[in-house]
């Protein structure tokens, strides 16, 4: 059974506004596969239970030999994270993190 993922549901700037939406809650444990914060967010975007690993996401019920690949802002989100690993992350903190590895990736296309 494959993952199903609205075309859109891993842009970046939809994660933003869904992050900005929960800015003082708690919105996942960071370094965890299953309750990360762009974990939590693509569970919520497809209504069932997904984990994200280091370059792949995916449904909990399926073999992570079938995860999809991460877009690149998600993989290098979830390894900034992985420095506070295990520690709750609000919705304020997840962004504070994505704005700075959106930077990181601007000022490397535009090198």
């Amino acid at each position: 059974m494959e993952i199903t993922v609205i075309d859109d549901a891993l842009q970046v700037e939809q994660f933003q506004g869904w992050l900005s939406t929960h800015a003082t809650q708690v919105v996942g444990r960071a370094g965890m596969c299953f309750l990360s914060p762009l974990a939590t967010w693509i569970s919520e975007r497809t209504g069932c239970l997904c984990g994200t690993d280091d370059l792949f996401y995916g449904r909990a019920a399926v073999a992570n030999c079938s995860w999809h690949l991460l877009p690149q802002w998600a993989v290098r989100f979830n390894a900034r994270l992985e420095r506070i690993a295990f520690c709750p992350v609000t919705g304020l903190e997840a962004l504070q993190e994505l704005a700075h590895i959106k930077t990181t990736i601007v000022f490397t296309q535009a090198a």
